[in-house]
This record gives structure tokens, sequence and C-alpha cells, in this order.
């Protein structure tokens, strides 16, 4: 009369992911999933750890077939659930895939490295999972127990824990957003009106040479021009330095640039090879002459 014996055991001190015990439970270790992002794709953890089996001298000589061991859900009451299927999980027997998500187990087998990958779509939260058999090959006790007692028990209870993350990439870009936005923000609320002041008077009048009058608006804009040549101020420019309005007709044969001070005066800037005018600061409600000196014309501005 023989007897065929199997010991299956966590191997302590070998290398791999997880295999402290915890409740009852050997931690498998943890798994963090994400979608994929552009060029950054989701590779799936393999959480791994050995597992070391000694079978007798019985068990060597009269197995015939493989033991075969798979992982089954625990229920609700703590009881064996169902088999652990491929849609929530895979089982990697020393880096291939397991077929049918079982392990088989030669009498002559010793250690086996078991990776358990998740399923990308597989729900966040910590599995409880029993490792039992669904064919014990043969074998009348596994770790000292017959192996009937496994058809409502486990060898071993096992924990591994999924949670979810967005992206690397897709975090990154966030983050770098975020903070484009927030400087963004302190740009045109606190600097931009420091470095490119506007314009607080609304209008700018200019009469003459006859028939030429204007009256400009330019209260918001830092910035007028009177130029021969037609000028487009880009939106980005626009956006964080402030608007620049164009004054465009011929009879400026030389670029007149006003630029703001204060909430009631103007800079005045011609070109002096060009212009003269009595005033580089132009006051509200007074009356300024700006003179052409190729043309000997005149034109009358004044700010309101």
């Amino acid at each position: 009369m023989f007897y065929a014996v199997a010991l299956v055991m966590i191997m302590v001190g070998v290398a791999g992911c997880g295999g402290e015990q915890r409740s009852g439970a050997y931690s498998w270790g943890k798994s963090t999933a994400y979608d994929n992002f552009l060029w950054s794709k989701y590779v799936p953890d393999t959480l791994c750890h050995a597992i070391g089996f000694e079978f007798n001298n019985d068990a060597r000589q009269h197995m015939d077939k493989p033991l075969r061991l798979a992982l089954f859900e625990r229920d609700e009451n703590g009881g064996v659930g169902h088999k652990v299927e491929s849609t929530e999980a895979e089982l990697f027997v020393d880096g291939i895939r397991a077929e049918n998500n079982e392990i088989s187990v030669m009498p002559t087998t010793t250690e086996v490295m078991l990776g358990i990958v998740f399923s990308p779509k597989a729900a966040a939260g910590v599995r409880y999972w029993y490792l039992r058999p669904v064919d014990d090959g043969g074998l009348d006790l596994i770790n000292d127990r017959v192996v009937a007692d496994y058809d409502d028990d486990a060898i071993m209870e096992i924990s591994a824990k999924l949670s979810h993350k967005m992206n690397p990439l897709a975090q990154e870009l966030l983050v770098a957003l975020i903070v484009l936005v927030v400087l963004l923000v302190v740009w045109l609320l606190m600097l931009k009106p420091l470095l490119y002041p506007s314009f607080r008077v609304k209008r700018l009048s200019l009469i003459g040479p006859e028939p030429y009058s204007a009256m400009l608006q330019i209260k918001g804009c830092r910035r007028l021009v009177l130029t021969a040549k037609p000028c487009r101020q880009g939106w980005l420019n626009r956006l964080l330095t402030g608007e620049v309005k164009y004054c465009v007709n011929q009879m400026w044969t030389a670029d007149v640039v006003f630029e703001p001070k204060d909430k009631r005066s103007i800079r005045i800037k011609p070109d002096r090879q060009t212009y003269m005018t009595d005033g580089m600061i132009m006051s509200i409600h007074e009356e300024y002459v700006l003179e052409n000196l190729n043309t000997k014309t005149k034109t009358i501005m004044s700010i309101s």
C-alpha cells in the first residue's frame, strides 16, 4: 500500500513580488492600472511569488497526471466561490500564460513562479482568492490533509490589490495645463497691467490738415500708431500684451506713436526727423499741434 503525498508552500526568501502573510492570507502585492493615452500605453504589472512543491517517493512513482491548481474567489461567507477566469486575472507560470488559468504541477517539480496579471477591465479593490486543486493528479494527501477535504477548502489563501489611476502622461499634461493657466491668469491680472499699461483716457481727436479729421477710441489699448503702412497685430501678442491700434493714412509720412502715461494724460513719440510737436505729454482737454517738417502741414490734437 502506498500514499502519494505532496507539500505545497510559499517559498520564503525567494525573490518575488508580495508573499507577505496578513490575516491568514498571503499578500501577492499591488497592481495599478490606467487607460491608454496618446503614446503612453498601459503595461500591466505582474504580481509574482514562488510556490514550492515537495512530493514523496510514492507520488513521484505512481502519479500518472499532473496536479492541477487554480484560484477561486472567496464568497461573502468566506467559503470557496467560483473559479477566477482570465477576464478577471490571468495566471502565469514561470513567465508563461497558464492554460485554462490553471497551474499544472508534475511530481518532479520543486518550485514554480506564479504570476498574477489583472485584466485592465477588472474593478479596483482588494481580492481574496483561494488556491485549491481542480485535479488531484492521484494524490492522497496534500499538506497532511486528505484530498477530499479540499472540495470545500483551500491549500492557501492569497490577496492582491488593484487600483486605478490617471495615465501618467495625461496627468503630467494636466498638471502642465493647470500651471500654464495659473501663470496666464497671474500675467493677465497682475504683470500685464504693470508692464503693458493701457490708455485710461477715452478718445484722441485729430483735426487737419483739411479735410482730414478723426475721433479715435483708444481706451483699453496699450498703444496707438499713426502710420501709412497697413499693420496687423497677432492674436497671441494682443492677448499677452494688449491691443495696439493702427490709424492708417497716406498723410502720415512717418510713424507717430502714442502711449499711456496716467489717467489724465498720454505720451506722444513722433519721428523727430519728420514731425515736431509743442508737447511730448498730452493732458486731457488741452490742444496740441503736430507739424510735418517736410510738408509744413499741421494737425490739431486733443484727448478727452
